[in-house]
């Protein structure tokens, strides 16, 4: 895995956890909701699609700036963080991410499945 994405994924979850805390007992409330139900889930898709986002968006970046200028690549970023997210809570339903062999060759065609589908949403 790629060390500095799994970094910014892991400062993405702890401060999207930390903002909807106002008090250390709030974070600790936050943290014991996200071990019931899904909520655990949802937090592993989210961390790993935007592990997925840190890990692409370099080759995002020169690809759509290719395709459609600097200042379109920019405006793009967010969807494409919350498309990816959104891919990866689809994957969930049918393969769970925590089984998912995400430095392997599973989790290497999820990866470039992800970034040549999003591609294709911004070709002209």
């Amino acid at each position: 895995m790629d060390e500095t994405a799994a970094s910014a994924a892991c400062n993405h979850l702890l401060n999207q956890i930390g903002l909807e805390a106002e008090t250390p007992e709030a974070y600790e409330e936050k943290l014991v909701e996200l071990l019931q139900g899904n909520g655990l889930v949802n937090l592993l898709c989210e961390y790993f699609g935007y592990y997925l986002f840190e890990h692409l968006s370099q080759r995002f970046d020169e690809k759509i700036s290719q395709m459609l200028g600097e200042a379109v690549c920019e405006q793009t970023f967010d969807e494409i963080k919350s498309d990816i997210i959104g891919r990866i809570k689809l994957l969930n339903l049918d393969i769970p991410v925590q089984s998912v062999d995400w430095s392997g060759q599973q989790g290497h065609q999820i990866t470039e499945r992800i970034f040549n589908d999003i591609l294709r949403i911004y070709e002209p």
